[in-house]
């Protein structure tokens, strides 16, 4: 199943932005890139960057296997309002967590909504910001054309108004939506 094409204004906005940056991977803070697809199978770009880590979140395998020396995990979810990203979230925080003292590109299709909410989700949880649309703000600040959509925005204000407590997540039926 490929990804669904967004038909919005935003996305026009998205497309202007990536074709302005060729590289399509931005550093959202030292360690942590957010990127698409296409810098996903980049070798030479992912040598340059140093990276060590991918974290891929698309709705396929990555056509092109990332080197060998870079350790890679890959969560299958839709870029859909429906899409259940509660479980992916917190095991994607846990890969974040433990790559954090390497580099690490966390990616989908075009770095705009499901990559976009795992890197919300870190600096929510990691850094001084107070909601989503404050780690919004920011992020945007560096990557423009981030967009989640919004299913996810709404599992990202579930998950910061309960301060990432796995139990309260548990106990509210939210990991076994998928």
């Amino acid at each position: 199943m490929t990804d669904p094409a967004p038909n919005t204004e935003t996305t026009r906005l998205d497309r202007s932005y990536l074709r302005r940056n060729p590289n399509l991977m931005d550093e959202i803070i030292p360690g942590l890139y957010l990127g698409s697809l296409e810098a996903a199978v980049d070798h030479p770009l992912l040598a340059a960057n140093k990276i060590t880590h991918i974290l891929s979140l698309t709705s396929t395998p990555i056509p092109v296997p990332p080197p060998k020396n870079i350790h890679h995990t890959h969560h299958i979810v839709r870029d859909s309002k429906t899409s259940n990203l509660m479980e992916i979230l917190l095991s994607s925080l846990e890969t974040i967590e433990n790559a954090f003292t390497v580099r690490i590109l966390v990616h989908c299709r075009m770095g705009i909504s499901r990559s976009a909410s795992v890197v919300l989700a870190y600096l929510l949880k990691h850094h001084s910001h107070e909601n989503l649309n404050s780690a919004l703000k920011f992020l945007s600040s560096v990557r423009p054309c981030v967009n989640p959509n919004q299913g996810f925005r709404s599992q990202l204000e579930i998950l910061s108004s309960v301060k990432f407590d796995q139990g309260v997540i548990r106990e509210l039926g939210l990991l076994d939506l998928g």
